[in-house]
């Protein structure tokens, strides 16, 4: 249940808020884009950006991620054009503390199977896959480092949380191999209701037209046949998979959907 803050709380945020103008996360559209910090001002208690990413923003309703003091809040609110053609939102009266669950309070597993194989897949310690609001400075912000632990190549992901989970899944591996795959072991490094990313100790076979992806929630089972858009080998034989689920069912979409971003689901 979410924590909404007081109204001296929301006081003293709100002025932070204003004097710093963190970096935004902003999910609209079931799509996440990130407004740089500083990238926008505020006229009474309406939000004006101008980062280039608005640009791709339409007039629809919004949650709206920020962090303060490294404590991540959301609010939720409508996107709007101003007579200039700019993206503004309101500042509504609730404002909540976005406490997501950490990896022992998730029920999240997953089974891989390909042809005769099967691979169970885990989310890494420490990782959380409804975690995914994460702090967006720090996302914004590993790009580069990404193409690092990477050695340059090309991973056609375009969207930036997941960059940022590949980034931060590739750091803890580097640096504790023990967390490295094994076997007919995998990662979960990411999901939503249309796309996941994984890892994997062995490279899958070509072609893939045997995958099936069983996802476990609870006692809830969903299963999709994903189709491989992307993937990546690295030099420690970790493999990495980016799915995306052209085929699922309305249901299990909208079961996705309001688990991972705690939204009712309007198609």
């Amino acid at each position: 249940m979410p924590i909404s803050l007081s109204r001296i709380e929301r006081e003293y945020v709100i002025k932070n808020f204003r004097d710093n103008l963190p970096c935004l996360s902003i999910f609209a559209n079931a799509m996440m884009y990130t407004i740089s910090e500083k990238q926008y001002e505020f006229s009474d208690d309406t939000c004006v950006l101008y980062d280039s990413t608005s640009e791709k923003l339409r007039e629809t309703s919004a949650r709206v991620f920020f962090s303060h003091y490294q404590r991540k809040m959301y609010f939720d609110t409508l996107l709007k054009r101003n007579s200039e053609g700019k993206t503004v939102f309101f500042i509504p009266e609730e404002i909540y503390k976005d406490d997501t669950p950490d990896e022992n309070s998730c029920k999240y597993r997953a089974f891989l199977k390909v042809a005769d194989d099967e691979y169970k897949i885990l989310p890494l310690p420490g990782f959380s896959p409804e975690a995914i609001f994460l702090d967006p400075c720090l996302m914004s912000a590993s790009e580069e480092r990404l193409r690092s632990l990477t050695n340059d190549q090309t991973f056609l992901v375009q969207n930036p949380f997941m960059k940022y989970r590949l980034y931060e899944y590739l750091k803890k591996t580097s640096e504790k191999m023990s967390l490295v795959p094994r076997g007919q072991g995998g990662h979960l490094i990411y999901l939503d209701p249309s796309q996941s990313m994984i890892a994997l100790a062995k490279r899958l076979s070509i072609p893939y037209k045997t995958l099936s992806l069983h996802i476990l929630i609870g006692t809830r089972i969903i299963q999709i046949f994903p189709t491989v858009d992307s993937s990546l080998t690295l030099p420690n034989n970790i493999h990495i998979y980016h799915f995306s689920f052209k085929d699922i069912q309305l249901e299990d979409k909208r079961f996705l959907y309001e688990r991972i971003y705690k939204k009712k689901y309007i198609g």
